[in-house]
């Protein structure tokens, strides 16, 4: 016998059929009711930029902050948030947006690459004489050796 997956009936979205004494026709999810509330709150505190956008054509204030909300959460609920809750999601693409992608941070290896704004890079001549590297290399080369050693071995040794 197959064993049963739970996944599915413990992830099944919270939904709204009432409010109070109203009954709806239709069920409301809380997460797609939760983001549409927060998107609209967003659209009433930067109202001045919407108002300019819907001012057009009369009557399109309507449709903008009812409708975008909608479009939004829509488009939220239908986004594969790489096995994470939506609100974690949402979180992480903030502190990444703003930590990393407008600061224009740049890695390698998961560490953060220092100076990467120079335009030129200059190399300072190093002068070398090879007259004396040779000689010390060459008087310390036998001493330092490690010759005519026999080695011991311990493997079977008793005692």
């Amino acid at each position: 016998m197959e064993p049963y997956n739970f996944k599915k009936t413990f992830n099944d979205p919270i939904t709204i059929y009432s409010f109070g004494e109203y009954s709806l026709p239709f069920g409301i999810g809380l997460m797609r009711l939760i983001i549409y509330i927060l998107v609209l709150g967003l659209m009433i505190l930067f109202r001045g930029f919407f108002l300019a956008i819907s001012g057009f054509m009369p009557g399109l204030n309507i449709v903008v902050f009812l409708g975008l909300p909608f479009v939004v959460s829509h488009f939220l609920l239908r986004r594969d948030p790489q096995g994470k809750k939506l609100h974690f999601y949402l979180y992480d693409l903030c502190v990444y947006f703003f930590t990393i992608y407008i600061p224009k941070k740049k890695f390698s290896n998961d560490e953060e690459v220092m100076y990467d704004t120079e335009k030129a890079v200059t190399f300072e001549d190093v002068i070398v004489n090879p007259k004396e590297e040779e000689s010390d290399g060459e008087a310390n080369e036998i001493e330092n050796a490690y010759q005519n050693v026999e080695r011991e071995f311990n493997a079977n040794k008793v005692g």
